[in-house]
């Protein structure tokens, strides 16, 4: 889409549809001279003050832009800018400035990398075009996002699939771990989702390196050597260096990096809305992956939270929409079925072996497309599989076949 494609979608009368701008002033006269300016075309908001801007944009607001009157204070100014980027990253930044300030508007719009700057007073005529091209950047903005997601999902759940079938101890997980992140980020407010949902993915792949032995004692809670604790320690960095040449998976990187920073080395004080976005998901993803980690060791959701709760390591916000999810085991329906029936998204409730005993897949393991496919084509060889087995399928999976055959 060029950008005179993406700005035939504005609307051309007000509705819900309307694209709409956030604006950032104390002087509501002249807002409303704004306002009728660029209306029907554009829809305007008013925040008389940069705290009521940021609580505007982390409220699922869909600002498209947002025009700031610049103030006297530069430093917050410039603070209150890179916000906005951190919390509405899709957000176009526009500065409105006197005259005088003109220059000082001009540098800050390199510096901070914003779309553009006007002076005050604005012309209709000028305020009206640059908020069309404002808009035009946004949704070019927004559809390159929406590719690149869809790409890195894509290229991802390959990757992990194929992972499963080499170590399914380590991967069969992950989509446990992938469903808490996914309600943590709903529950407390996480704009990117979806590069948390990534990162929940990828967090595990360093366990590739680890030793069998350290990597069997780790996945039953009985890790007890120095040395194969600093081997876990360090997964986050050695993942992120496995990840390293892949690119625009940079934010993905650091969410990973950042899971060593514990709440421990950050103040108490500290609310979840003030935090950046990638470190509230840094946060988001050591949670919920050492929860699972303890439920797979045996602990009861009540004591796995109870003790996450007493080492100080993690935020109590967090924490606390934590114990409000559904756990991940508690959405699944135990089925007995044949390997042809089998479907992505279940898990083994017992071993699968070959006629002969040899065993394929173990119990709690991740049934993927590659798995699907394997267990098939050993069905059909000469080892055979020894069938039926027990399974655990998901609450959706179950809801889509009685639906198919009501």
């Amino acid at each position: 889409m060029s950008v005179s494609e993406a700005a035939k979608v504005l609307p051309t009368a007000m509705d819900e549809k309307t694209a709409r701008v956030l604006i950032v002033s104390s002087d509501r006269s002249r807002v409303e001279q704004y306002r009728r300016s660029i209306e029907p075309q554009f829809a305007i908001d008013l925040a008389v003050g940069p705290s009521i801007a940021i609580g505007q944009l982390q409220n699922a607001s869909k600002h498209f832009g947002l025009l700031y009157e610049l103030q006297d204070d530069e430093e917050k100014t410039k603070k209150f800018l890179a916000r906005v980027r951190e919390v509405s990253p899709l957000t176009v930044r526009v500065l409105l400035c006197s005259e005088p300030q003109f220059g000082q508007a001009i540098r800050l719009t390199n510096d901070l990398d914003l779309f553009g700057c006007l002076p005050i007073p604005c012309e209709a005529p000028a305020l009206r075009k640059l908020l069309t091209r404002s808009y035009a950047h946004h949704n070019l903005a927004t559809e390159h996002q929406a590719i690149l997601r869809e790409t890195l999902g894509g290229a991802v759940k390959v990757l992990i699939d194929v992972l499963a079938l080499v170590s399914p101890t380590v991967f069969s997980r992950t989509s446990r771990v992938t469903h808490y992140v996914q309600e943590l980020a709903k529950a407390l407010g996480l704009h990117q989702e979806w590069q948390a949902s990534l990162a929940s993915m990828l967090y595990r792949i360093g366990c590739i390196t680890l030793p069998a032995e350290t990597l069997d004692n780790y996945f039953s809670g009985r890790v007890r050597n120095g040395d194969d604790q600093r081997l876990i320690d360090a997964l986050p960095q050695v993942t992120a260096a496995m990840l390293a040449n892949i690119p625009r998976i940079d934010a993905i990187i650091h969410i990973i990096e950042g899971t060593e920073r514990l709440y421990q080395h950050t103040s108490r004080t500290e609310l979840i809305g003030t935090l950046e976005q990638e470190r509230l998901a840094s946060f988001i993803l050591r949670a919920a992956s050492d929860f699972d980690h303890h439920l797979v060791c045996g602990l009861s959701t009540a004591d796995a939270l109870k003790s996450m709760k007493g080492s100080g390591k993690y935020h109590p916000e967090v924490l606390k929409a934590l114990e409000k999810i559904r756990p991940a085991e508690q959405r699944w329906t135990t089925r007995i079925m044949r390997v042809q029936q089998l479907a992505p998204g279940m898990i083994l409730a017992e071993d699968v072996t070959t006629l002969q005993g040899m065993l394929l897949m173990s119990k709690g393991d991740m049934v993927t497309y590659a798995v699907v496919e394997k267990l098939n084509s050993v069905a059909k060889s000469s080892s055979g599989i020894t069938q039926p087995f027990r399974v655990l399928v998901p609450t959706s999976i179950e809801e889509e076949d009685a639906d198919r055959f009501s």
